[in-house]
This record gives C-alpha cells, structure tokens and sequence, in this order.
C-alpha cells in the first residue's frame, strides 16, 4: 500500500511522515497520552499534534467500507462543527501509511482542557472576582453545549478533556477535539442529550460543586428556549428541559 501525505501541509509534513511510516522514532515530537485506540505525539516548535488511529479490531476494515475510516469521519465532523459556527483546531494534513493506518495532523490551540482549567485555574481562586469569572465561565459553558444541540451536532465523547477553553479577556472560546464519533440529527434523541451531559457531569464533586453544576444546566436550559414547540419535546433539547425537575 504506498504512503499517502495529503492536505495543504502536506509537504511541510513530508519528511515526518515518512520518519513515522519507517517506524522510526521522530526527533521533537513528544508522545501524549491517549487512548488505546490510537497513538499521539506533539511537537512544541511546530504547535502541532499527530494522531495515528490504530485498529481497533479485525472488523475495522469493514466497518470503514460502509461508514468511512475514523481519520475521515474526524475531518468531516471537525468541518461541520466550523461551518456551524463552532471551534476545533484545523486539520492540514492527513493521509495513510503504508501498513495501511491513517493518520491526521491538527494545530495545537492556544486554550486548555477544561478540566485542567476548572481545577487548576478556577478551583483555588475564592476572590469575589474569581467567583465571578468562574460562574461566567460555567454559563458561557452552558450556553455554547446548548447550542450544540440546537445545532443537532452530538459529540462522541464529551469529557471535559475534549473541550479546550481560552480567555480572550471578555468571554471564553470553546474548542471541540477528538471528534470522530460526532453525531449530527434533525431530531437529537434524548438519550444522546442525557449521555453527553452525563459525560461533562463527571468532574470531581470536591472540585464542582453542586452549586456550580446547577449554574451550566440552567445556562444549557436557558439556551433551548430558542427552540419552536412543536420540534423541542422529548428529543432535541429534551435531556436539558428535565434537568430542572425535582
């Protein structure tokens, strides 16, 4: 099978592919920890992350046969989520090995995962202006999950490490990663409404407090009353329209 390098870096890339497709170690890349299912190294000069998907079972071919590879379900949710106005790091290059795994190279962002950034940066901080950036932050959370949703984009895994947070000095940028499994619907089932808040719900309570997490449902709840009746029941925004029940 011969090495394929597309994308619009894919020369700037050319001979780190081909130092990867030799299986030889690549100098000022440094690995990261991931998923048994794939393999992710970064380089700090280039601001550059580089995912290998890895075989996740001998069904994986013929899954890819029908559904497409999980590098081009990546790129092609990572493109619906910008052309529907959401953030996600751009993908310049991409393409296959020779042993037949494909690989995609996206550009670091400049925010942080939010659950080191709730931890790290929001948790110690107990100054009224602290509290206060850390209650903006958890609404302005609640808000742009809500409008996900109302987008009909589900994401496949939305721990707060696929969410990456910035602070322009006004407000928070959001960036969405590792999107592969991304679903998108006219009409989101609830269950996917209440999986995907259940995967955000899943900081540390000694962290988040209790308070803290009724401050996003309420701002996800508020953010679904945009949606017209008679599409807004029991499917798309109906895991944000329970949260306020007892």
């Amino acid at each position: 099978m011969p090495l394929k390098i597309l994308g619009q870096d894919a020369s700037k890339y050319k001979t780190t592919i081909e130092i990867l497709n030799r299986g030889e170690p690549i100098v000022g890349w440094i690995n990261v920890a991931s998923s048994v299912n794939t393999q992710v190294i970064y380089s700090p000069s280039l601001g550059a992350y580089l995912k290998v998907f890895l075989a996740r079972s001998k069904l994986e071919g013929l899954k890819t046969a029908f559904r497409g590879s999980r590098c081009q379900r990546a790129r092609q949710n990572g493109a619906f989520l910008v052309n529907a106005g959401f953030n996600t790091p751009p993908c310049n290059c991409w393409g296959k090995l020779e042993n037949g795994q494909e690989y995609m190279i996206t550009m670091a962002s400049a925010g942080t995962g939010i659950t080191e950034y709730i931890y790290d940066q929001l948790h110690h901080n107990r100054s009224p202006e602290g509290l206060k950036h850390r209650r903006n932050f958890l609404l302005e959370l609640g808000i742009i999950i809500g409008q996900l949703h109302l987008a009909g984009i589900v994401h496949g895994d939305l721990r707060t490490s696929n969410i990456l947070t910035k602070f322009n000095g006004a407000n928070h940028d959001f960036y969405f990663i590792d999107n592969e499994r991304n679903s998108h619907h006219r009409a989101i089932p609830l269950k996917l409404i209440r999986k995907n808040l259940i995967q955000l719900n899943m900081l540390l309570p000694t962290k988040v407090s209790r308070s803290d997490r009724w401050r996003f449902f309420a701002a996800y709840n508020l953010s679904l009353i945009h949606i017209s009746e008679p599409t807004r029941p029991e499917r798309i925004g109906g895991g944000g329209v329970g949260v306020g029940k007892k």
